[in-house]
């Protein structure tokens, strides 16, 4: 399918009575370092989530919190007196943070890597009930994949930039970022087509050559190329390329789905903090994983 918008799912919709949904939820992460490089925060005007989480446990009402109280040192007592995981796993929480917070990003994608399920239990010592409860849901939410199928250096590496930075929204949605990215782009001579299929990749030593259409043939030539596209499609490009073709015995890679639902009430919303809310009951089959406001966070 071909479309004339760019960003991907880096993009917003909006609705005939003025809401803007994002193209599935997510979040800015200000720590990220290229985007620290390439973007205006101010002109992005964000808004950022409290640090910690609100989780809901099964058989209790109220809200469970999750603090940071090295962000936020007034909430240490709610920390320590969050039903959410025990003494013990508190205090393995520091060593964790602590681990992220002196590490570079060299160091952590040079750490041993093993999956980041094994690295909880393994590696921090943190219960079952403590990983089921919070982090389950928080990292899936994340990934959109099992803590068993994540890499233990990326979850180091997301756990660094919520502890270093904050979460946030842009005001207009995250097509905001895609606008600027887009802008930055042109302002810099990048000419962007679109709604303009490719049919074939090829290289020709050093230069690559790709076949392209729409109402007409078109080829481009080039040095490099990047292709970012669905796995299984990438990888039918790329192993179709003279050097590539090992690629074609990869096994495919698990294909997710993942639904994104809004909706709009009157009244008073229930969670009046920018924070985001987590589905924290063990063994859970709802679908549910977590429940955010995004016009809390950031009224546009």
């Amino acid at each position: 399918m071909c479309s004339s918008d760019l960003g991907g799912r880096v993009s917003s919709e909006t609705t005939d009575d003025g809401f803007v949904l994002d193209e599935g939820f997510a979040v800015f992460i200000e720590e990220y370092p290229e985007v620290k490089k390439l973007l205006d925060y101010d002109a992005l005007e964000l808004k950022p989530f409290l640090p910690g989480a609100l989780v809901k446990l099964k058989g209790r009402d109220a809200l469970a919190r999750v603090a940071d109280p090295l962000r936020n040192p007034c909430d240490i007592f709610d920390s320590l007196l969050s039903p959410i995981g025990s003494p013990i796993d508190k205090a393995k929480l520091l060593p964790l943070v602590l681990n992220v917070r002196l590490s570079s990003v060299e160091d952590i994608f040079g750490e041993k890597e093993t999956d980041t399920e094994t690295a909880l239990i393994e590696r921090w010592g943190f219960s079952g009930k403590f990983i089921y409860t919070f982090l389950k849901p928080f990292l899936e939410g994340v990934y959109l994949a099992p803590l068993a199928q994540q890499s233990s250096r990326m979850f180091s590496f997301v756990f660094k930039m919520f502890s270093d930075g904050s979460a946030t929204l842009p005001r207009g949605g995250m097509k905001a970022v895609t606008k600027q990215l887009v802008e930055k782009a042109q302002q810099l001579g990048v000419q962007i087509l679109t709604e303009v299929p490719v049919a074939t990749v090829s290289n020709d030593r050093d230069k690559f050559i790709v076949e392209c259409t729409s109402d007409k043939v078109r080829y481009f030539e080039s040095t490099m190329l990047v292709v970012a596209t669905d796995g299984q499609i990438a990888k039918e490009i790329i192993s179709s390329l003279e050097g590539f073709e090992s690629l074609k015995d990869i096994p495919d890679q698990p294909q997710r789905a993942v639904g994104c639902l809004y909706y709009a009430f009157h009244g008073e919303v229930p969670v009046k903090e920018p924070i985001l809310v987590l589905n924290g009951m063990m063994g859970r089959d709802e679908p549910v994983n977590n429940v955010c406001f995004p016009s809390v966070i950031n009224k546009g």
